[in-house]
């Protein structure tokens, strides 16, 4: 079963409202975080090829999100490593997906994530990172913009999206 997360507004990964952000959609299932998505020309270094700054911002933002998502916690990176194991073409189907690989107390988050070709499942990038926890007051403010994020109907899905 795989349900919706919400969407901010400006995040670049996320932010239905930025425009020149990738607008992504996230799902969830009881121990992964997943979108699906495209890079368009305006995301490119090399001609056809994925900018590896963008490929970084998705891989830290389904990490992110398996945190928040599965673990209720706010936290952020403090260590991103990634490892770039084939071109990133443009304009050809991506799925990103995320997961917490074992967490240390209540503050500490070790995630992995993987950018594989939407089609034939080649493995693009991969990525771990070290998250820790907000303080609990920027937690409680982070709780309240939440809650402010736009909404829709949630959504779930039996197969994974």
């Amino acid at each position: 079963m795989w349900t919706k997360q919400p969407n901010s507004d400006l995040c670049f990964v996320c932010g239905l409202d930025n425009p020149v952000g990738l607008q992504l959609t996230f799902w969830q299932s009881a121990d992964r975080v997943r979108s699906r998505c495209q890079l368009p020309e305006p995301y490119q270094s090399w001609p056809n090829i994925g900018h590896g700054g963008v490929i970084s911002a998705l891989l830290d933002e389904v990490m992110a999100r398996a945190v928040i998502g599965l673990h209720d916690a706010f936290a952020v990176s403090v260590k991103l490593a990634l490892r770039f194991h084939d071109n990133t073409p443009l304009n050809e189907p991506l799925v990103v997906e995320g997961w917490v690989e074992r967490r240390r107390g209540t503050q500490w988050f070790f995630t992995a994530a993987e950018l594989r070709h939407g089609e034939d499942d080649r493995l693009l990038a991969s990525a771990t990172a070290t998250f820790t926890c907000v303080p609990p007051n920027q937690a409680a403010h982070l709780h309240v913009l939440m809650a402010q994020w736009p909404t829709h109907e949630p959504e779930v899905r039996e197969s994974a999206p």
